[in-house]
């Protein structure tokens, strides 16, 4: 048999139930809400990210304290696979916690050529 919740917050509850009426918890299947592919650190990250633009979650920190300090490393070319630059990570608090949250740094818009006004050498 099996139970699908939304949340975290709404399985636990359910295994305290579980808990107070003295019956065994069954054996948890847990679905990752992360695509499938997605590494979860080291230069596999840093070559998904470079081939999905925006802010994809990296990691879910325990405090504010960790989240910083993940960001941090990244953003300082710190973190294994993140050496290259061209990155950079923000910490978002979510319902679930901390969140840090990389992409790959949009290459800069470059200004076309422009021949007016110019005059010829010769």
């Amino acid at each position: 048999m099996t139970f699908r919740f939304d949340d975290g917050t709404a399985a636990r509850e359910w295994l305290a139930m579980l808990d107070k009426i003295g019956m065994p918890h069954p054996e948890p299947l847990v679905e990752d809400a992360r695509p499938s592919g997605v590494k979860r650190n080291g230069p596999e990250l840093a070559a998904w990210l470079d081939t999905h633009p925006g802010w994809h979650k990296v990691s879910d920190a325990a405090n504010r304290s960790a989240a910083m300090k993940a960001a941090y490393k990244i953003n300082k070319r710190e973190r294994r696979g993140f050496e290259n630059g061209g990155y950079e990570a923000r910490v978002v608090l979510k319902d679930s916690g901390w969140l840090v949250e990389a992409r790959r740094t949009p290459a800069p818009k470059r200004k076309g050529l422009s021949t007016e006004g110019m005059n010829p050498l010769w």
